[in-house]
């Protein structure tokens, strides 16, 4: 989790001493999000957003800073936003951030479809944003490796994986 954030930090150039984050979205990987952007130097985490108010009061109320359900007043106050909520809405948020913000992080998949993918890619060319979804398996070295491998040579012909640890049972 933490090299996805730092890359997602890294990606803007930011020449800035501090970058305001807000994170949208409590859930297990917004969760994730919130204890590695705490721990980063560099990072003021500015709010938290979710749908559920206890939540937000209760995680923001930890940090100190807003725990909020509507992200919108806040937006105008960060450098970035990340986006860790339902993939059915990140599209919407995505579309609320950029009213406010160019750099958006936002948790894999980006889209429910791929058509929505492409409407999310045409918005955020057009609009100039930077926006980064969160495949964490890119920097995996066993991942980085075999990229190597398989850019040395044209002779591959089939690749089988198996994955040997536990499934989370957020999938499903």
């Amino acid at each position: 989790m933490t090299v996805k954030v730092i890359a997602f930090l890294e990606m803007f150039d930011v020449m800035q001493q501090v970058l305001k984050v807000g994170l949208i979205g409590l859930g297990n990987m917004g969760r994730n999000h919130l204890r590695v952007l705490s721990m980063l130097k560099g990072v003021d985490l500015a709010f938290v957003a979710d749908a559920n108010a206890e939540v937000a009061a209760r995680a923001g109320e930890a940090h100190g800073i807003p725990g909020v359900v509507d992200p919108t007043p806040l937006l105008a106050e960060v450098d970035a936003v990340v986006i860790c909520t339902p993939t059915v809405t990140h599209a919407d948020y995505i579309r609320l951030a950029a009213g406010h913000v160019k750099n958006i992080f936002v948790e894999k998949p980006l889209a429910a479809t791929l058509d929505e993918a492409r409407e999310i890619a045409t918005f955020a060319r057009d609009k100039g944003l930077n926006v980064q979804v969160g495949f964490i398996e890119r920097f995996n070295p066993a991942v980085q490796a075999l990229k190597t491998v398989l850019d040395r040579t044209e002779r591959v012909i089939s690749l089988d994986f198996t994955r040997t640890n536990k499934v989370s049972a957020r999938i499903t």
